[in-house]
């Protein structure tokens, strides 16, 4: 997306863009930890970290700044637009969701009556899947561009990096600590 001007072929942008793989990961495993630690605290707290690290991963490949930097330059893009992140998300979300469980339904009546096989009645709705991820790539990159612009000569800060260690430990912590125990709890209950 960020290089569409260039009109290059699909194999070259693969090319072009496959060192930026490993930190593109590194990245979002960064976002989701520090995101999961905020959705420990409760929902609302874990809905503004995800809407603040939302752009991380596109800070990271269209500006070549990645790790916590990327997240302080995410949050410094949203702040100031979060409702409207929010809301254009929320709707965009409806626009993509809603006809897929419409044809999860579909597809769940027709396995229901038909007996097919399950992977092929799945097809459906990775083909679905595989169409809406360009769209949702697009929006989410839209979203970007247009907070970048509202920040447009103003410096991220660069003060806030402690706090995202901090939320990085604490749901890379905590997470899979609830996680073992939620199932040492259910082989208990089992037993």
């Amino acid at each position: 997306i960020r290089d569409a001007s260039e009109r290059i072929g699909i194999k070259h942008a693969f090319e072009k863009a496959s060192h930026l793989v490993w930190g593109f990961l590194g990245t979002g495993i960064l976002v989701a930890l520090v995101t999961m630690g905020g959705f420990i605290l409760f929902v609302i707290p874990g809905i503004i970290f995800a809407l603040w690290y939302f752009f991380a991963t596109y800070i990271k490949v269209d500006e070549g700044v990645g790790g916590l930097d990327a997240l302080v330059h995410s949050r410094h893009y949203a702040k100031g637009n979060l409702w409207g992140m929010f809301w254009k998300s929320f709707v965009f979300g409806l626009m993509v969701w809603v006809p897929y469980i419409v044809l999860a339904i579909i597809v769940g009546i027709v396995n229901h009556f038909a007996k097919l096989n399950p992977s092929v009645a799945q097809i459906p709705l990775m083909v679905y899947q595989v169409l809406a991820a360009p769209l949702v790539t697009c929006f989410v990159y839209s979203l970007f561009k247009g907070a970048r612009a509202t920040k447009e000569g103003q410096p991220a800060p660069t003060h806030s990096r402690g706090w995202l260690t901090f939320w990085a430990i604490f749901g890379g912590i905590l997470v899979p600590l609830m996680l073992l125990s939620s199932v040492v709890l259910l082989a208990l209950n089992s037993a």
